[in-house]
């Protein structure tokens, strides 16, 4: 039988698989080839003089306005060129480094540790900026800015609200709720409160089924959050930088300006190298997680997971890698190990509809919604295989060696069935038509 030799991303490396498939019995579903900016500081500092949608930030700014960038945190690639150049154009505003502050949008991750913001920004940037992490389990941090589209307050980190100039920096790519990262992401669920957090991550609005990947029109994640957005930019100038990358994480574009007209350019970069049609559903899929950063921890290989559920068949199974090398984190594990079942969890969730009943649960929903339906999951990963025995009452079944499981899946249970493998896992998103 022929073989096919697929590489799929795992961690900061690759694994590769040999596939007994060919033709028409095998889809891989690689990224397009984009050549990545050959001079991506020359293009960064271009597309800042000539915004879209608006006048470069260096005319807008005075020396005395307090600006705050927000960046993501380290779930997310960050290329340091482009906080060196911001940085740089607003040295040549006479903005001095005293008016500025670099806001980390934890979205409601962990707070970095100093050793990993001085490696992501560089030491020299941390000792001569202000550098503020928006943990938004501290209450007090936290400013009143608007109202959410249900009426209820909504609050933004300290250092972001009473900022005179806000410029939101982020990768724009697909998600498995709001359609894209990007856009207004970077404020919510980047820079809000807990209490926010929860109602954003409602079980109704991550349970939509217009709350998905590419999708924006009638999704009511993306609407949250740009209601919530267009309330913070009635009050003070926000200014968009969002950029995209391929697979090696080089930038491929840069895109600023008006939050509005520069993502719309950038979501059209993304939908066209990401959006692949397909013709069937496969009984077997192979996802990954993207690789690091994406897939450092349980919690955020949802997305892959979610990128494969509509490409595999009822009663398929979708094999997942994602190294987790920081493991669930924690909390989230004890999470999904405190509830039998998935049916379980999701009953419990949508007893309250207005908002989440706990931290992380909205992930925790994405996972118990796959795996209540007629799907099969198994996840290698780093985790001890104790750990993914546990979740939701043993509905993921652990993997010892990739290569291994999959050929013996495929010679087994699966032989003489096609297979499906994502490589670049939600980077590329399956369009069954």
């Amino acid at each position: 039988m022929s073989i096919s030799h697929v590489d799929v991303m795992y961690g900061a490396g690759k694994i590769s698989l040999a596939v007994p498939r060919t033709g028409d019995d095998l889809m891989v579903l690689n990224m397009p080839e984009t050549a990545p900016l050959v001079d991506p500081e020359l293009a960064i500092r271009e597309a800042l003089i000539a915004p879209r949608g608006t006048s470069p930030f260096t005319s807008t700014v005075t020396p005395g306005d307090r600006v705050t960038i927000v960046i993501p945190d380290a779930t997310r690639p960050l290329p340091p060129i482009i906080l060196r150049t911001l940085l740089a154009e607003l040295r040549g505003a006479s903005i001095p480094p005293s008016h500025i502050t670099i806001t980390n949008g934890l979205g409601g991750h962990e707070a970095e540790t100093s050793e990993s913001l001085r490696r992501r920004l560089g030491a020299d940037t941390c000792a001569s900026y202000g550098i503020a992490q928006s943990d938004a389990q501290i209450p007090a941090d936290f400013v009143v800015m608007g109202e959410t589209p249900a009426g209820r307050a909504f609050r933004l980190h300290e250092s972001v609200a009473r900022a005179d100039f806000i410029i939101l920096v982020g990768m724009c790519e697909p998600h498995l709720w709001a359609g894209f990262s990007g856009h207004y992401k970077a404020l919510l669920p980047g820079v809000v409160d807990a209490e926010t957090l929860l109602e954003y991550h409602c079980p109704n609005n991550v349970g939509h089924p217009k709350s998905t990947y590419l999708v924006t029109d009638g999704n009511p994640t993306f609407d949250f959050i740009q209601h919530c957005g267009l309330e913070v930019r009635r009050q003070k100038p926000v200014f968009l930088c969002n950029y995209t990358m391929d697979t090696q994480k080089n930038l491929t574009g840069f895109f600023a300006g008006d939050v509005g007209t520069a993502f719309d350019a950038a979501r059209a970069r993304v939908e066209a190298d990401a959006k692949v049609e397909c013709s069937r559903r496969y009984p077997m899929v192979v996802v990954t997680n993207g690789g690091y950063p994406a897939d450092q921890n349980l919690y955020q290989s949802a997305k892959g997971l979610s990128a494969a559920k509509n490409l595999v068949e009822p009663g398929g199974l979708i094999a997942l890698a994602a190294e987790c090398c920081d493991g669930g984190p924690p909390g989230f594990l004890a999470q999904l190990r405190s509830f039998d079942s998935s049916r379980t969890l999701l009953r419990k969730l949508y007893e309250c509809k207005g908002r989440a009943l706990r931290h992380d649960q909205w992930i925790g929903q994405t996972f118990a919604e796959i795996l209540a339906s007629d799907v099969n999951v198994a996840l290698f990963s780093s985790l001890p295989n104790r750990d993914v025995e546990d979740v939701l009452g043993g509905a993921i079944t652990p993997i010892d060696e990739l290569p291994a499981f999959v050929q013996t899946m495929l010679s087994g249970r699966y032989a003489d069935q096609p297979v499906a493998i994502m490589p670049h896992g939600f980077y590329v998103i399956p369009q069954v038509v």
